[in-house]
């Protein structure tokens, strides 16, 4: 009988994952048998073997780099989301002073490149001012074939467009600045664009980019759509 027994015991093989059921069907093997622990080692990523504790310790250590490098990432998210409502805040006291759609216009030029640091701005509404006025002329256009075709997929979607444009958007938003273009943000005014439209380029290619949220643009999208209201 015992003969058979250790012939079965042979023939039983034994897995990695027998190993780790064991392990986690026994949390507390290694506290009853310490010397066994202690003498373990694990390769680094260094090349050299080293004891589990050092092993867990390096581990705890990579963790923490990790959890900290995370924290600050929404520490300064929080810091800029801070700043950007504070903008967002400012921009809305300038409107409200506003008189009429030539005031509003010279108002938002000022306060994006004053305080969102914009190269330039440009505006394009496609409703005509209840007190017409030629300074500001030029930004009152047709909603002709060629803006629905050009920007289509932009009036479709009905949500600010980070990023880099197509270079027929930029020349005709752009015009002669459209080549010092690196990045750009572009803003529907009403519901699909049918007030008008409001692009910020930046010579960085970096400043704009799709990945970003538009949360507050589309906040400063209805600010400036319930503004102009009052005019066109």
């Amino acid at each position: 009988m015992s003969l058979q027994k250790k012939s079965e015991y042979n023939s039983y093989e034994i897995t990695e994952q027998n190993v780790v059921d064991f392990l986690e069907n026994n949390p507390d093997f290694f506290t009853r048998h310490e010397e066994t622990l202690l003498k373990l080692k694990i390769s680094h990523s260094s090349g050299d073997a080293v004891s589990i504790l050092e092993y867990q310790i390096d581990k705890l250590r990579e963790q923490n780099t990790h959890v900290r490098k995370k924290l600050m990432e929404l520490v300064n998210l929080a810091h800029e989301n801070d700043r950007l409502t504070q903008r967002i805040h400012q921009l809305t006291l300038s409107l409200l002073a506003t008189t009429s759609t030539d005031d509003v216009i010279d108002t938002l030029d000022a306060v994006f490149k004053k305080e969102f640091h914009a190269d330039d701005m440009r505006i394009y509404l496609f409703a005509q001012p209840a007190q017409t006025s030629d300074y500001h002329q030029d930004k009152f256009i047709p909603f002709n074939d060629e803006v629905k075709t050009r920007f289509e997929t932009f009036f479709k979607v009905n949500r600010p467009l980070c990023g880099r444009l197509k270079q027929q958007q930029l020349d005709f938003l752009f015009k002669e600045q459209s080549t010092s273009v690196g990045s750009a943000v572009l803003i529907p005014l009403g519901t699909h664009g049918e007030t008008g439209m409001i692009a910020i380029g930046s010579q960085d290619p970096q400043r704009f980019h799709s990945s970003m949220g538009t949360i507050y643009l589309g906040q400063i999208s209805d600010i400036i759509t319930q503004t102009l209201r009052r005019y066109i």
